[in-house]
């Protein structure tokens, strides 16, 4: 995918100054290429960087969403687009060439303003999108009748991981799930035939918080333990 460059020259959008004032009463055929495709490109730009500077795991993900977004825009930037286009090469045949210049950098402003609508409408996409992918898991961590011994935990701070285990009577279906205070399910993990004793290790890389929640539940019988950070 190509990448325009942030500041465009002659009638294409320029963030932070006017470049109608570069337009020459008789702009040659090459000037107006440039102009289009650098004012074309300028939207393109923005729906590169979603792709680039997205912190989601799911890169195809990110790219459908800010490709939305770019779409979203797509049919009045390029009528505007055209609109600079037409004005550009026209402008020295007006009565009145000061108007046209302003409505040009008018149009500049709007494009700048179609291509930030792009880049919110993105950033509102991805954040509806992660609020559906968060699962709240719904226990009560008064219930205690599951016992654990030997139950303990350590957190290495340099990979970020956190290791857990203990052993218990309790044997067959096991879950132990990892949540926040807040009871946002984080990781969860299955064990058929679980035989008395466990060792886990959770990676907490992307949730850096000072508390969590281990709810253990074994053939029925469940626990909650609290895991302190620091």
């Amino acid at each position: 995918m190509i990448a325009a460059p942030h500041h465009l020259t002659e009638v294409g959008v320029a963030e932070g100054h006017s470049c109608a004032s570069n337009i020459t009463s008789k702009p040659n055929n090459s000037t107006i290429m440039k102009t289009i495709t650098l004012a074309v490109l300028a939207l393109a730009t923005a729906f590169t960087g979603f792709a680039q500077q997205s912190n989601t795991s799911n890169t195809n993900e990110n790219v459908r969403l800010a490709y939305e977004a770019y779409v979203s825009v797509a049919d009045e930037y390029a009528l505007k687009v055209q609109r600079i286009h037409d004005l550009s090469r026209t402008m020295h045949q007006s009565d009145n060439p000061e108007s046209v210049k302003i409505e040009i950098e008018n149009l500049q402003r709007e494009l700048l303003a179609l291509r930030d609508k792009a880049i919110i409408d993105r950033r509102n996409s991805v954040a509806s999108k992660k609020a559906e992918m968060v699962t709240i898991y719904e226990f009560d961590e008064t219930k205690r009748t599951l016992r654990l011994k030997d139950f303990d935990y350590n957190f290495e701070p340099v990979s970020a991981q956190l290791n857990v285990k203990f052993d218990t009577r309790a044997m067959g279906n096991a879950h132990v799930v990892l949540v926040t205070p807040g009871k946002v399910m984080l990781q969860n993990e299955a064990l058929n035939n679980f035989n008395g004793s466990y060792e886990g290790h959770f990676d907490l890389s992307k949730d850096a918080l000072l508390e969590y929640y281990l709810h253990i539940e074994i053939d029925g019988k469940v626990t909650t333990k609290k895991i302190q950070i620091g």
